[in-house]
């Protein structure tokens, strides 16, 4: 997800588990970008709208992927509120927090995920539950299966 208010954790270096995660999921995400047509084309097509924030950067989806970081965020309430499973990143901010162990995702998924989460790194706003200044923006569901059809990650 992407877009609500919650507190940071420690930031600390991703566990092994997460970093074979990223290892999985980072080059499949990064091959849909190429090989899917439409795939690329997502951060364009958000940025004419108005519904997800003030314009996502202009920068394309690899150089997204290449600029995320991500640190291990599991003690958080934030994760804790995502079931401690998953990851999540502000609008706009380069870093990817992660949830617990989240290399039991499948390959595919995780390239789903690591995609949704670009595009709030990109600049898109989501809908957060208890958080009324958000609700004109697309859910977490939304942009997942928007990834997903975009993508080709099923």
């Amino acid at each position: 997800g992407g877009g609500g208010g919650g507190t940071s954790g420690t930031g600390a270096s991703p566990t092994t588990q997460q970093r074979q995660a990223l290892n999985r999921g980072i080059p499949i995400a990064s091959q849909r970008l190429t090989d899917v047509f439409g795939c690329g084309n997502m951060y364009s097509e958000l940025n004419s709208q108005n519904n997800v924030g003030p314009g996502l950067n202009p920068l394309n989806g690899h150089d997204i992927l290449a600029g995320m970081e991500f640190v291990d965020d599991s003690g958080s309430a934030t994760c804790q509120g995502i079931n401690q499973r998953g990851m999540y990143a502000y609008p706009g901010e380069s870093t990817v927090y992660l949830c617990g162990d989240i290399n039991d995702f499948t390959s595919s998924d995780l390239a789903m995920l690591f995609l949704h989460e670009s595009l709030h790194v990109a600049g898109a706003r989501e809908r957060v539950p208890g958080y009324p200044h958000t609700y004109g923006y697309p859910t977490s569901a939304d942009y997942s299966g928007y990834v997903r059809v975009r993508c080709n990650l099923w």
